[in-house]
């Protein structure tokens, strides 16, 4: 009796619902609506029934426009807003470093609620793809910590490497085009990547991706002692330095002037510079005039001259070069 009497129970309680829900199709129907319903409510009062706790936003910044020389340590920016309560834990990128284990590299962070932090991660030069790392959060541990996930969706590195033989090139200076012409060295078959660079995002580590640090008008008291002392070791281990910017060359300041080839003194206008125009083949127009900085040659050599004035010198700094350029790259007609 009492089992018939459920199923009796059962198959009423079914017919209820049929009766309220009519077919499948009209059930589904009302459930769309139901849930509908549910996040227009949650959209207008700020309730999240459903979603996951997500509080932090990640941004990702890779450094020279993600192209990196294989091999070599590459810098990447991560920024990470937190819109939930504090927390605190580990960024990491987790790659696999072959079929049967991973790597992982991180940094731990504190993030009071509210609070948007700059962090940097130094990861092997390598191709890294959608599919091969993924950037996460994790709690406690960097590795085995439970995870905070991002209102942006999985995260992860897409870095492109460069071929062996290309130069990479960082430019300090005011204008964005500077040293751009180096660019046509691409028309005689050279792979060239010129990189406007700014002293708030310039890691040591980055210097390892550069084959050349070009500085033009730009002041060097915007530099930190620490990025100074890593520019000059990064010269003494074979890096070159180019120092230019015409009448702006002095801004440039210390210890960049104590490196340079040509300790400048004064500016003077040229009205011709017909040795560049013999060594590039290309006609000038310098009837407005031209400045450039010039001084005294200091353990150098003048590498090309107008008359008596240096055009170009370097000079040897350890197993690097820094060389002087006397005109601003930036102006014309010489950009």
């Amino acid at each position: 009796m009492t089992g018939r009497g459920t199923a009796i129970v059962g198959n009423e309680k079914l017919k209820r619902i049929n009766r309220r829900f009519g077919t499948n199709q009209t059930a589904i129907r009302y459930t769309a609506a139901v849930l509908i319903s549910l996040w227009v409510f949650a959209a207008f009062f700020g309730c999240s029934v459903f979603a996951d706790e997500a509080p932090l936003e990640l941004k990702i910044a890779p450094a020279l426009d993600g192209k990196m020389k294989e091999g070599e340590k590459f810098p990447v920016k991560f920024t990470i807003t937190n819109r939930g309560e504090s927390v605190e834990g580990y960024l990491s990128v987790r790659y696999a470093a072959d079929s049967s284990h991973d790597i992982v590299v991180s940094e731990k962070v504190q993030l009071p609620e509210g609070a948007a932090k700059e962090i940097w991660l130094t990861v092997p030069g390598r191709l890294y793809t959608q599919g091969n790392n993924e950037v996460v959060f994790r709690k406690g541990d960097p590795v085995s910590g439970d995870r905070v996930p991002f209102s942006n969706g999985k995260q992860s590195l897409q870095l492109s490497t460069v071929p062996p033989q290309a130069l990479q090139i960082g430019v300090f200076s005011p204008d964005p085009d500077a040293y751009n012409f180096l660019n046509l060295f691409g028309q005689k078959g050279y792979e060239v990547h010129v990189h406007l660079l700014e002293t708030d995002a310039f890691p040591a580590s980055l210097l390892e991706q550069l084959d050349v640090l070009a500085i033009n008008d730009f002041a060097g008291g915007s530099f930190e002692e620490e990025q100074l002392a890593a520019i000059e070791t990064w010269v003494r281990r074979g890096g070159k330095l180019i120092l230019s910017g015409g009448a702006g060359y002095s801004k440039i300041g210390e210890p960049f002037l104590g490196w340079s080839p040509v300790q400048v003194t004064r500016t003077e206008s040229l009205q011709s510079m017909q040795t560049l125009e013999e060594e590039t083949g290309e006609a000038l127009d310098a009837s407005d005039g031209i400045t450039v900085a010039q001084g005294e040659l200091v353990h150098c050599q003048a590498r090309l001259s107008e008359g008596n004035l240096p055009l170009f010198a370097s000079r040897e700094l350890g197993y690097g070069e820094v060389w002087f350029v006397a005109y601003d790259v930036s102006l014309e007609p010489l950009a």
